[in-house]
């Protein structure tokens, strides 16, 4: 259990992984495919080696493949979409 549910469809092109309220701490995740994030209530905070991003909700944000490690903060529920071997690693 945790944070993140991840939902994989039965193509690897795909899978959408659900992100729980995480306000009290930062959930890391690696990305190794491109990935759109969105947050359907509250919130997110995005933290990379590059930046932080907030992300209010209803507004979606992209991550490169490139990134690597990104970090989490969730005041709500949020939704990240991926290629599915992206998943693997979370």
């Amino acid at each position: 259990s945790g944070p993140l549910h991840t939902y994989v469809s039965p193509v690897p092109e795909f899978a959408l992984t659900r992100l729980a309220d995480t306000a009290e701490s930062a959930t890391p995740f690696d990305v190794t495919g491109p990935a759109i994030v969105l947050a359907t209530t509250g919130h997110l905070v995005l933290r990379a080696a590059g930046g932080e991003q907030v992300l209010p909700q209803g507004v979606p944000g992209f991550v490169p493949a490139e990134v690597g490690t990104v970090s989490v903060t969730s005041r709500g529920l949020a939704w990240v979409a991926c290629p599915g071997a992206s998943v693997d690693r979370w």
